[in-house]
């Protein structure tokens, strides 16, 4: 492969990385004051 798919590569990797945060970072964003944000993100409808 040479350099410029490798960038690709890599800007594809990092994009689906910080897509996949997002819920936990906003989450932990949102969390009010004296709460705890433990890292589960689910849907309670489930």
């Amino acid at each position: 492969m040479n350099r410029g798919e490798w960038r690709w590569v890599a800007l594809v990797t990092l994009a689906l990385v910080i897509t996949s945060s997002l819920p936990y970072l906003i989450a932990w964003a949102a969390t009010p004051e004296g709460a705890h944000f433990t890292g589960l993100v689910f849907n309670p409808q489930d």
